[in-house]
């Protein structure tokens, strides 16, 4: 047989393998044909009787591919990957660490430890004051000198992850003297004057304000970080209504566009990050005397961001009002945690789950600590972060000791990186 009806006979094996017969061509002489002449019988296969080398190695690789088929067909598919779980952000309880305390490796390293033997704990750190603390490549901060670095923080990030440990940036917003000075077009000044109020708030709605913290909300949320909470995003207090010009509702439409700034750059870089405000608890009291000082609508608020914590420190009230041991329950600590977190349910109606408050640290002992979260808590919220300007928590984690937070709270959250 040549080269020709060989290569022959082996297509016409090749083609009827896997209806588990072949075909055998002959002649009336027995002799070699061409394909068109010859005369074809079906007989079952008779290994090494019927077929030359090159037959054979091509009907052996048909049969471990159909083989193969077969068995791919059978074999189970792949589990899916283990979920990840991580603290769930209304459920996250932590402390605020500036940006010093962050570069002081042992006193971090001690908080990180104290936090990591928590469940559902979180960590503040400030990245943006007078200055940005974290690595950005901002073009406006660095043309301004504004950069000062202080600690790596896409490396606390996932050192935290790995821990359990929720991480919020908390980043001050339109109280911001550091860009006022360098930029006077930036300041708060009367719609009708023009005068500026001072080189220390800026309009939260100008133009160059909105472009100078876009860029350095986008680096932000590049680094991983879990949470952004925007600090002093309000109007300022120590000046009169008639100072500023405006009306509290044209307040909040300023600081409700650079709240939709803030999520449009987060969106651009990782829709994951979640977004918070800190924001006035006196207005859980009383809406009407001090919403047009303050511009915080705080429905509308709710429905902009993801978390909203009111400042509940029981020092910020005025000792002797909002509070009477004759009427009121508990301490004085758990009343006004506990009337400002209702009171902010109130405004916030479907939003309410969004609560996470700030809670005081500072000046109170660890009874009276515990007495704050069991007023967050008979408020139906679920986490807290406590504030102390020192970073100074021996109360706060003493008064943490053994909390359990209210059954109908969801601590861990299926996480995607």
């Amino acid at each position: 047989m040549n080269r020709t009806h060989r290569s022959a006979l082996t297509l016409c094996i090749a083609a009827t393998l896997l209806q588990g017969y072949i075909v055998v061509p002959k002649t009336e002489t027995g002799s070699a044909a061409s394909v068109s002449t010859v005369s074809r019988t079906v007989q079952r296969p008779k290994y090494g009787a019927l077929f030359d080398s090159e037959a054979a190695r091509s009907m052996n690789v048909l049969q471990r591919l159909k083989v193969r088929r077969e068995r791919d067909a059978l074999r189970p598919a792949a589990p899916p990957p283990p979920t990840v779980y991580h603290t769930a952000p209304t459920a996250a309880a932590g402390v605020y660490l500036t940006a010093s305390s962050v570069s002081n490796k042992e006193f971090f390293n001690k908080t990180m430890d104290r936090l990591a033997a928590m469940t559902g704990a979180a960590l503040v750190i400030d990245v943006k004051g007078s200055f940005v603390y974290f690595e950005s490549d901002a073009p406006l901060a660095a043309e301004m000198g504004l950069l000062k670095q202080m600690y790596d923080l896409p490396t606390i990030v996932t050192e935290a992850r790995s821990r359990g440990i929720y991480t919020i940036a908390r980043y001050i917003a339109v109280k911001d003297p550091s860009l006022a000075l360098r930029k006077d077009d930036t300041h708060i000044r009367h719609p009708v004057s023009g005068r500026s109020v001072g080189a220390v708030w800026v309009d939260p709605a100008q133009e160059t304000v909105l472009r100078y913290n876009r860029e350095i909300i986008e680096d932000l949320a590049a680094t991983g970080i879990d949470e952004i909470n925007l600090d002093y995003i309000r109007y300022p207090t120590e000046y009169g209504l008639e100072s500023v010009g405006l009306t509290g509702e044209e307040k909040a439409e300023k600081l409700n566009a650079f709240l939709r700034m803030a999520r449009e750059a987060i969106n651009s870089r990782n829709p994951r990050v979640k977004l918070g405000v800190s924001t006035f608890a006196i207005l859980g009291w009383n809406v009407p005397v001090n919403f047009p000082y303050l511009g915080q609508d705080i429905a509308a608020m709710g429905e902009l961001v993801d978390i909203v914590s009111p400042m509940a420190y029981p020092d910020s009230f005025s000792i002797h009002s909002y509070y009477d041991p004759a009427k009121n329950k508990g301490s004085r600590p758990y009343h006004l945690v506990y009337r400002t977190m209702t009171g902010y349910r109130e405004l916030l109606g479907p939003n309410a789950w969004k609560l996470r408050p700030w809670i005081q640290a500072y000046n109170l002992s660890p009874q009276l600590i515990r007495d704050e979260i069991q007023g967050v808590f008979d408020s139906g919220a679920c986490g807290f972060t406590f504030w102390s300007a020192g970073n100074l928590y021996e109360n706060a984690y003493a008064g943490m000791k053994g909390m359990k937070r209210p059954d109908h709270c969801v601590i861990k959250v299926p996480f995607t990186p």
